[in-house]
């Protein structure tokens, strides 16, 4: 019987916890869509003007097929990997960036870290697409311990036909949107004309920016250098230890410490009434039973 009494009050305390889950739960997501409905309502009322369909109803763009745009060549992204560990890391960066200067390539980055044995240098070389194969080579060539090394190819040839496609469409939308405006007889015609303007010109801005950067990626390849201290390296010298730096590096730990200790009360001082509402009722009962 005892237990029974146990099992009711624990099943009504878990109903108790799981209601107010619930309707809190259920607050939230009738506020949440409230502030959708609000802001959208704004949305549609600061746009003051939804435009004319039948303005622009008569466009038809000239709608082609990516087969009739025959590309004239292949469009490939190719990127390069050259993982090396060497004996002088300064002089082994001179040698990278002479062989850099023979092919006229550019660096899109250079990252030097570390010191010591744990000094690594990260090297991103920009490259004419022709010159790639020779200047890759160039580089493996080199008086180093090579550990790794791969080449990755990316054909955009079906991306690019398709984007030009979609391109040649909205100019022509463009053109016959221009003539449809000429022609606009009321303030209501030519700010609907605009309107469908500006959103083909977006378009045409969007495409031609991915087409130009399309162009970079294959008219130029990357190859990318990975530099670190071989084993054998001579003359390293070991980081300076730094008592002060050290100490400042252990007062935050013992900062963040505290932060995460005061943290943790705080939650169990707001959790002990959620707590107490399970556990003290089980205590009563407990200690009537023992009478």
């Amino acid at each position: 019987m005892e237990n029974k009494n146990i099992l009711k009050i624990l099943v009504i305390s878990f109903c108790l916890l799981f209601a107010v889950f619930v309707i809190g739960t259920a607050g939230m997501w009738i506020y949440s869509s409230y502030k959708t409905s609000e802001v959208s309502e704004q949305n549609s009322i600061s746009t003051g003007y939804s435009g004319r369909d039948d303005i622009v109803t008569s466009i038809t763009p000239d709608v082609g097929k990516a087969e009739d745009m025959e590309s004239s060549e292949l469009s490939i992204m190719r990127n390069a990997y050259l993982n090396i560990s060497v004996d002088d890391i300064d002089k082994s960066l001179e040698t990278i960036l002479s062989v850099r200067d023979e092919f006229n390539a550019t660096y899109v980055s250079l990252n030097d870290t570390g010191k010591g044995i744990d000094r690594v240098i990260y090297l991103t070389i920009k490259v004419e697409e022709t010159k790639f194969e020779n200047m890759y080579e160039k580089l493996k060539d080199m008086d180093v311990e090579i550990d790794s090394t791969s080449v990755s190819e990316n054909d955009v040839t079906e991306t690019v036909t398709d984007l030009e496609l979609r391109l040649k469409n909205y100019k022509s939308v463009e053109t016959q949107l221009l003539s449809i405006l000429k022609d606009a007889k009321s303030v209501e015609d030519t700010i609907a004309v605009y309107k469908e303007l500006n959103d083909v010109r977006m378009n045409i801005e969007s495409i031609e920016s991915q087409l130009k950067n399309i162009d970079s990626r294959t008219e130029y390849s990357y190859i990318t250098v990975y530099v670190k201290q071989s084993t054998s390296g001579a003359e390293l010298e070991d980081e300076e230890w730094k008592p002060l730096g050290v100490l400042k590096e252990a007062s935050r730990a013992l900062v963040s410490f505290a932060k995460f200790f005061v943290s943790s009360l705080i939650w169990l001082v707001v959790f002990v009434p959620v707590i107490a509402l399970v556990v003290v009722p089980v205590v009563i009962i407990q200690k009537r039973a023992r009478k």
